[in-house]
């Protein structure tokens, strides 16, 4: 059975949702007695919320594939009419798509980025632009405190130094020192939730938005 958007979006779904569960479960035996130190769960907590964005960098790609092999308006779609074998679209997609250099991986986390990609190759009309500009704002501060996990370059650092003390985080100075990005994402909050369920909560509404 050929795989949908609505497959694609709901293995996401659950991915996020397998996420959050797993920190709740550590947030909530955290401190004197219980399984975890606090420490434990910055730490986990900046594991799992790479784990989630990986599958949403994985959704996005996924999904932009899936259109351009089945939309009409597509420049495969307009360019071939019938293809010889089964899932040759799919493939034919996934290489137009690709990088000429296969060891490479172009990146799909940024919504700025898959939107040029998808207008370049679906045309105008499609359901990315459904995107609002909070939704591109917020995937991109996520990509951020993603870079400070994930490479650690100054850059990165000094990017979610800048994030963390902007809306709508708004860390006051005194809680910069020492501030890692797990316990950014565990010990603070934004509309009382914590800001590792916050960020969940945004490639949720990310993904309900490219796919109803």
């Amino acid at each position: 059975m050929a795989v949908t958007d609505v497959d694609l979006r709901d293995s996401l779904l659950d991915t996020l949702t397998h996420v959050e569960s797993a920190y709740g479960k550590c947030a909530g035996n955290v401190g004197k007695g219980q399984i975890f130190t606090f420490p434990d769960l910055h730490k986990t907590s900046e594991g799992l919320f790479l784990s989630g964005w990986t599958y949403w960098e994985q959704f996005l790609r996924r999904l932009v594939i899936l259109d351009l092999a089945n939309d009409t308006a597509g420049i495969l779609r307009s360019e071939v009419k019938k293809f010889r074998t089964k899932g040759a679209a799919l493939r034919l997609a996934e290489a137009v798509l690709g990088h000429p250099d296969e060891d490479k991986w172009i990146e799909w986390s940024s919504l700025e980025v898959a939107l040029k990609r998808v207008t370049n190759h679906l045309g105008a009309t499609n359901r990315y632009t459904a995107i609002t500009q909070p939704q591109k704002e917020s995937v991109a501060r996520l990509k951020r405190i993603r870079n400070a996990v994930a490479h650690k370059s100054d850059k990165a650092w000094a990017d979610f130094k800048s994030t963390a003390q902007k809306a709508p985080y708004s860390l006051p100075a005194t809680s910069m020192k020492g501030l890692t990005v797990g316990r950014f994402m565990s010990a603070h909050q934004v509309a009382g939730k914590s800001i590792f369920e916050h960020s969940i909560a945004a490639l949720r509404d990310a993904a309900k938005t490219l796919v109803p």
